[in-house]
């Protein structure tokens, strides 16, 4: 599919000063590293990282893990600095991350130049949309890892109008291992990430994607 482009349209000038940049992010505090997104992963974790409690706190120095009951198969497992949550992960039912959602502007993201909080430019390095519910939309390219993910109406008929996009604010950016716009290869078993134990139960659907806040 071709890429689509928009043109951002500017405004008049009125005289007055332009406005003062919000100031950056301190980094973090010594002992607690920087995360980095890119198309191999978020931070040391990759598409072979297996979801556990202390492996998420031993990749993470310095944050803090809160675990929390998404639904009846699904633990999501909370990143936190001191000030806020900077992201949670959505295990898959083996344990491996089913997708990364990023929800801190501290987050540093090399794909596209996107960040969370920030405005998507006139270029748009994207080629689908899909509507989460009726009020969100997750745009990639098809085949990259890295997803932005908008908040406003979503419509089958408005979600691939890339045009209203340009200047829209990024409000979540998800990395998954598997490419956007594929097929998940499952596996045949079903863990409990939370005690590394293997749950006999019949095989359920995929984690279903969590609320901006949970």
């Amino acid at each position: 599919m071709k890429l689509a482009f928009a043109l951002l349209l500017t405004g008049c000038w009125s005289g007055a000063p332009p406005a003062e940049p919000a100031p950056a992010k301190p980094p973090p505090e010594r002992g607690r590293p920087r995360i980095v997104v890119s198309e191999a992963g978020v931070g040391p974790i990759d598409a072979q990282f297996v979801v556990s409690p202390a492996a998420v706190r031993k990749a993470f120095p310095g944050y803090r893990l809160e675990l929390e009951q998404h639904d009846e198969y699904t633990v999501l497992f909370n990143i936190h600095d001191p000030d806020e949550m900077v992201f949670y992960i959505v295990p898959y039912h083996d344990c491996r991350p089913f997708g990364i959602h990023i929800v801190s502007d501290q987050v540093d993201v090399v794909s596209h130049g996107w960040r969370v909080g920030r405005q998507l430019g006139s270029y748009l390095p994207i080629d689908t949309c899909e509507c989460w519910g009726d009020d969100t939309r997750t745009c990639y390219r098809k085949g990259e890892h890295v997803a932005a993910v908008f908040e406003g109406e979503c419509l089958d008929s408005n979600k691939d109008d890339f045009t209203t996009l340009a200047g829209a604010t990024i409000t979540r950016v998800v990395w998954q291992p598997e490419a956007w716009g594929g097929d998940w290869t499952m596996g045949s078993e079903r863990f409990d990430c939370v005690h590394g134990e293997r749950i006999h139960k019949h095989s359920a659907p995929p984690p279903s994607p969590p609320s901006p806040n949970p």
